[in-house]
């Protein structure tokens, strides 16, 4: 850029009046103007008094060089690119923008959906815990139930048997009680008629010695 600059310069300085490239750099440098543009500038111009060189190696507002024909040096483009890069700027800063509020939205929707997931976890254990604590209670009380049942069953069978051993006991008693008395009066009454028998006999038999006598 600063050869093109040079050259365009040199170039210049033949149609000036009796100006060297020297000369011409000293006066853009003491002669600023304004372009077309609004900018700063500089004019090239001989030692004549205004020679219309060409305008060239002028410095723009953002610290760009310019060039250009005429008065003024031209800084239009660069604004323009300025404008596209600023431009291009806000809409990446807003693409970020947009992109960290949806990282974060997803992040809290992932965290919710966690805490969701962990409460219904901790839920389901706590009532399978319930659940299985109900069914401890269940069995232990159908078993306290059946012990129960079965102590009452097996009373009842001693209850039964002692009652069976008891009324055994007595028929047996009975019996022999029975067979007991009924001996003992046959014998009494076979006692009884031997006396007898032999108390008659005893009394025929003195009878008849008497008669005999």
């Amino acid at each position: 850029m600063r050869e093109a600059i040079r050259k365009r310069m040199e170039d210049g300085g033949g149609e000036g009046e009796g100006m060297t490239r020297r000369e011409g750099e000293s006066e853009r440098i003491r002669s600023p103007s304004t372009n077309s543009s609004g900018d700063s500038g500089y004019e090239g111009g001989g030692s004549g008094g205004g020679g219309g060189g060409d305008s060239s190696g002028c410095e723009c507002g953002d610290g760009s060089e310019g060039g250009g024909s005429g008065s003024g040096c031209e800084c239009g483009d660069v604004g323009v690119g300025i404008v596209v890069v600023n431009v291009v700027l806000v809409v990446v800063v807003n693409v970020v923008m947009v992109v960290v509020v949806l990282v974060v939205v997803v992040n809290v929707v992932m965290v919710v959906v966690v805490l969701v997931v962990v409460v219904l976890v901790v839920v389901v254990n706590v009532v399978m815990v319930v659940v299985v604590l109900v069914v401890v209670v269940l069995v232990v009380v159908v078993n306290v139930v059946m012990v129960v049942v079965v102590l009452v069953v097996v009373v009842l069978v001693v209850v039964v048997n002692v009652v069976m051993v008891v009324v055994v006991l007595v028929v047996v008693v009975n019996v022999v009680m029975v067979v007991v008395v009924n001996v003992m009066l046959v014998v009494v009454v076979n006692v009884v008629m031997v006396v007898v028998v032999n108390v008659v006999m005893v009394v025929s038999v003195m009878k008849v010695m008497l008669m005999v006598v």
